[in-house]
């Protein structure tokens, strides 16, 4: 079996998530107080990190549907499958827009 940096560090899809999810959080934050000097740096920020959580959000869903995928001929489940699916086809539909209406922040960030 190969080996990778970081195997068993705990970092999972789920804890760069939340991660990011804090950082945005953050950044939105800083947005909000942003005086007319910086506001177009913290916007790209925000865009950015958002741009970044849509990303790992899709990591992770493949993530899941790989490992359901893999014991699916165990249990014959394929409920749960289809519904990751259909979420991960809603957030590609959504994009980043749904993110920043997730946020409340489609304002802030035009």
């Amino acid at each position: 079996m190969a080996q990778w940096m970081g195997q068993f560090s705990g970092r999972t899809h789920e804890s760069k998530i939340k991660d990011i999810e804090e950082t945005l959080l953050t950044a939105i934050e800083s947005l909000k107080s942003a005086d007319e000097t910086n506001i177009d740096t913290k916007r790209k920020t925000v865009i950015k990190l958002c741009e970044r959580l849509m990303s790992a959000r899709h990591k992770a869903l493949k993530a899941r549907i790989s490992k359901i995928s893999e014991t699916l001929s165990l249990k014959g489940d394929s409920k749960n499958i289809q519904n990751l699916i259909e979420r991960e086809k809603k957030s590609k539909e959504n994009g980043i827009a749904g993110i920043f209406a997730e946020y409340k922040i489609q304002d802030l960030v035009k």
